[in-house]
């Protein structure tokens, strides 16, 4: 347009003009989420997102200080993006009161549910005390549960000083308790993935109680049968971890007359054992053995 060239707009045209301007500020207005642009001190507006730079606190002098209810959501959600701290923090100042207290009114539920990292996580300073600690009433009940779904993991790891510690004094009872309720499931497992550490599970007691008491029967992987054939009087049984500190129990398991078990002799060097009969058997002779060690260092 040259300079100075006068334009007439039709009424019609400023009309659409208008029209259109007013639609997208309704739109946006529509699409864009609320936020009260107010200054510290100011009410709480429901329905909005409130901006503020200091703590809102909100206190009840009789009764509980803040409720939050939703027909189709979370009743309550706390963010945080700053690292190391909560979306949510709750905290008592009574002996016997809770930080957090969750309930669940429906059965076969939770109280609380966890979220994509840990689920629960507790940390305690004060000694004698517990990072998280679990309470039940009723006989079926557990205090604590820990549940992993997958094939491969853990429901509970422990720590660096007792993975898991129980104790009772009730008569009869566990201080811990597992049980394998099918196929190859263990009721406890312990495992010892390293050279650093000698035990897998330790049993101790005073020298008049039991260490470990059994009932049913117990499986030993450095126990077996070996055959020594007819017309022999040895038979040696390989790699089976003999150390300095092993011995050997031996056993035959057929009647021989005149025939009995020398010597079953552990040899470090070839990782083996060998049993000896005083002498040459006519027929094929099964025996019975165990390994045992005297020493755990």
């Amino acid at each position: 347009m040259a300079q100075g060239e006068t334009v007439n707009v039709g009424r019609r045209s400023l009309l659409a003009a208008v029209a259109g301007a007013f639609a997208a500020l309704v739109g946006h207005a529509v699409t864009a989420p609320a936020q009260a642009l107010a200054a510290d001190h100011d009410p709480v507006k429901i329905g909005e997102t409130n901006l503020g730079n200091t703590i809102t606190v909100l206190h009840s002098g009789s009764s509980d200080g803040f409720a939050a209810e939703s027909a189709a959501g979370d009743g309550l959600v706390g963010v945080s993006t700053t690292p190391n701290k909560s979306g949510l923090y709750a905290r008592s100042t009574n002996a016997t009161g809770y930080g957090v207290y969750a309930r669940n009114l429906a059965t076969g539920n939770w109280g609380y549910a966890g979220g994509f990292s840990d689920a629960v996580a507790g940390h305690s300073t004060v000694s004698a005390h517990s990072g998280v600690y679990g309470e039940t009433q009723h006989s079926g009940g557990y205090g604590v549960v820990g549940r992993n779904l997958s094939d491969s993991d853990w429901g509970y790891l422990g720590g660096p000083e007792g993975g898991v510690r129980g104790e009772t004094a009730a008569a009869g009872h566990a201080g811990v308790t597992g049980i394998g309720s099918s196929g190859q499931a263990a009721g406890i497992l312990g495992r010892n993935t390293t050279y650093d550490t000698l035990v897998a599970v330790w049993a101790s007691a005073p020298q008049d109680r039991f260490g470990l008491a059994v009932t049913g029967k117990a499986y030993f992987a450095r126990s077996g049968v070996v055959s020594v054939a007819a017309g022999k009087r040895t038979a040696k049984v390989p790699s089976i971890g003999i150390s300095p500190a092993s011995y050997v129990l031996a056993t035959m398991q057929y009647p021989r007359s005149g025939v009995y078990i020398q010597a079953a002799v552990p040899n470090v060097d070839t990782d083996s054992i060998t049993i000896y009969l005083n002498k040459a058997v006519t027929a094929a002779t099964n025996v019975a053995w165990f390994v045992l060690d005297g020493d755990i260092a």
